[in-house]
């Protein structure tokens, strides 16, 4: 793979870079949070009076989760643009979503069953495509 390949999918500012590298870093914690949080349900009609400070607790419940469920989705779908295997886009998924995860942990724990310059070049498009999915 030549070196005109890795520029079409260069991010030119290394803030924006971090920026988007730190966006996907938090993808466990939106599917987690997204997993957690109850079904959309209506509160207890009993006619008493509640003290809390939560105005609309269903309109609250269903802002979180769109509100992960689209950061999910983006996440999601940077992975699905970068490469046409579903294998690598799962492999450049768990690359991009794990703090400090490199191409030679991948590969030593049984993940990775690619070359090294086919991983990196998809995970560059990856971040590519983040970045023109995240405003």
């Amino acid at each position: 793979m030549n070196s005109r390949s890795f520029e079409k999918y260069k991010i030119e500012n290394v803030y924006r870079f971090l920026e988007l590298k730190n966006f996907a870093l938090q993808y466990p914690q939106w599917v987690a949070a997204a997993s957690e949080l109850p079904s959309i349900s209506s509160p207890a009609l009993d006619g008493l009076p509640h003290g809390t400070d939560i105005s609309d607790p269903t309109g609250n419940t269903a802002s979180l989760r769109l509100r992960n469920f689209s950061k999910i989705r983006i996440v999601e779908s940077a992975a699905t643009l970068c490469h046409g295997d579903p294998y690598m886009q799962k492999l450049v998924l768990k690359g991009v979503t794990t703090e400090g995860c490199t191409f030679a942990w991948l590969y030593s724990h049984g993940y990775a069953h690619c070359d090294k310059m086919t991983y990196y070049m998809a995970r560059r498009r990856f971040y590519w495509h983040l970045d023109r999915l995240v405003e």
